[in-house]
């Protein structure tokens, strides 16, 4: 008798722990009701609360050429997490990856026909990340529209709308809304220290900080940066900016 209801006490505790884990929940993307698995069926959101990292971490992901010397193989690619949405994870470099114009020539174009745009989708994707890692990096519908650019500068000509990138550059609304003061500061790996466009870089305090580029147009035929914390702009074909490069991807392709 006391062994059937040990049984049962344990079939119980089973199928109660079977309820628990399908649990379901409303997706808060697009509104899907009665979802119990990880990710919805409709439109591939994650499941709220499905990891553990938070804004403001540090993650590892993919991997690139640093330190400047090539025999121990590429580094492995620190990124600020500056956004978490389930188990999707907004990601920052850390430190300037490279050294690039905006676009090669200073003739107004914008984000979605820049080069650096293409060299960031193309050279920079294919080369720092594996066929795994690659898989969970998001394709974003990047914004480069009036909301996302410097209120006080007319650029009303220079929008390109939005566009499909595997990796981008923050917008001016991005980065004044989840990029903090101290990691707007931003340093120089040691290949793009020594990179033969001599990447201007800021003193002030002791402190030195390159400047970097920002997906949004400025007038003329300018594109917005960030030189030592705050927002500044330079021409398109500049060739001593630098490049932080942005990007959304599942948490579970990121070490910590």
């Amino acid at each position: 008798m006391k062994r059937f209801i040990a049984l049962l006490l344990a079939a119980i505790i089973i199928l109660g722990t079977g309820t628990a884990l399908a649990a379901k929940w409303t997706c808060p993307e697009c509104g899907k009701t009665g979802n119990t698995g990880a990710f919805c069926p409709d439109c591939g959101s994650a499941k709220p609360g499905s990891t553990s990292i938070k804004a403001g971490d540090r993650v590892y992901l993919g991997r690139w050429e640093q330190n400047d010397y090539t025999g121990d193989g590429a580094e492995k690619i620190r990124w600020i997490v500056l956004d978490v949405q389930g188990s999707k994870l907004f990601l920052l470099s850390e430190k300037a990856l490279a050294c690039l114009p905006f676009n090669k020539k200073s003739d107004g174009t914008a984000w979605a026909g820049c080069s650096l745009r293409m060299w960031l989708n193309n050279d920079f994707y294919n080369s720092a990340f594996s066929k795994d890692e690659k898989k969970g990096i998001k394709t974003t519908q990047v914004e480069d529209t009036r909301e996302h650019t410097y209120y006080e500068v007319d650029t009303a000509s220079r929008f390109s709308g939005t566009c499909e990138d595997k990796v981008f550059l923050l917008s001016y609304l991005e980065a004044r809304e989840l990029l903090s003061q101290q990691d707007a500061y931003c340093e120089m790996t040691a290949v793009v220290s020594k990179h033969k466009n001599r990447p201007k870089v800021e003193k002030s305090n002791g402190r030195s900080s390159c400047i970097w580029w920002l997906r949004t147009s400025a007038y003329k035929k300018n594109a917005m940066t960030i030189m030592f914390g705050s927002f500044s702009t330079a021409y398109e074909h500049h060739p001593q900016v630098c490049v932080r490069p942005a990007l959304w991807a599942d948490a579970s392709v990121v070490t910590q």
